[in-house]
């Protein structure tokens, strides 16, 4: 099977509001773009203990989800989203570091940050960056002699970049049997495109009058491109 469809299929999306641009109190301290930080939830939940479940409904809690492999090394990458870098990702890197948990290795993707702007790179091309970084890590990891399990956590326009990273990675470690994957965790992720409800955001409805040598970008986040080609699928 089509190991990307299948990622992209088990995609869970969190949806949160981006009311908070310019309002301290809403937590909101990145010196980027402000509406890129992403919500941080309560992250001492995942340091259950593996019989334990977190929340009134009882759901397993991710640290039991996650170590399903005895002595792996849980990979946790955290992409940002536009205009954002990795600074946006701190409190969820210091609530993550607090859960004490020696098998986990938690990195921030760099890579993608010059591309990641407004009008910017096209995604596939950040996908491919990000594939790149991410299966530099994996294989330090493996040349420690530890098994990989892959965790994204992705931000807006990081869960695009994730998905489409996500098939070169497949590629990369095809065969493997020391590397596997875990979970996919978008936050705000457009995943069914963008749409402007005001006239500040207008430009999304009319994607189409802009040139698409000005940027591809905004065509796919409108959902107005022409799909991928097989080349970059």
């Amino acid at each position: 099977p089509n190991m990307g469809q299948h990622a992209a299929k088990s995609t869970t999306s969190v949806q949160e509001p981006s009311s908070s641009c310019g309002n301290p109190a809403a937590g909101v301290t990145s010196p980027s773009c402000s509406s890129t930080t992403p919500a941080t939830p309560g992250i001492e939940s995942w340091q259950a203990d593996s019989d334990s479940s977190v929340g009134s409904k009882g759901s397993a809690s991710a640290s039991t989800r996650c170590s399903h492999r005895g002595g792996a090394r849980q990979l946790f990458v955290l992409v940002h989203g536009i205009c954002g870098n990795e600074r946006d990702w701190e409190v969820w890197k210091q609530r993550l570091e607090r859960c004490e948990r020696s098998d986990w290795e938690i990195r921030t993707s760099t890579a993608i940050t010059p591309g990641a702007y407004f009008a910017g790179f096209e995604i596939q091309r950040l996908g491919g960056l990000l594939a790149t970084e991410v299966t530099q890590w994996v294989k330090e990891l493996l040349s420690e002699d530890h098994e990989v399990v892959l965790h994204f956590i992705c931000h807006s326009l990081g869960g695009l970049i994730g998905r489409a990273c996500l098939p070169q990675v497949c590629d990369a470690f095809d065969g493997e049997g020391r590397v596997s994957y875990g979970q996919l965790l978008t936050l705000n992720t457009p995943h069914l495109g963008v749409r402007g409800a005001n006239l500040l955001m207008c430009w999304k409805n009319l994607s189409f009058l802009i040139p698409k040598r000005f940027s591809s970008q905004i065509h796919q986040l409108t959902l107005e491109d022409d799909g991928w080609s097989e080349s970059s699928a």
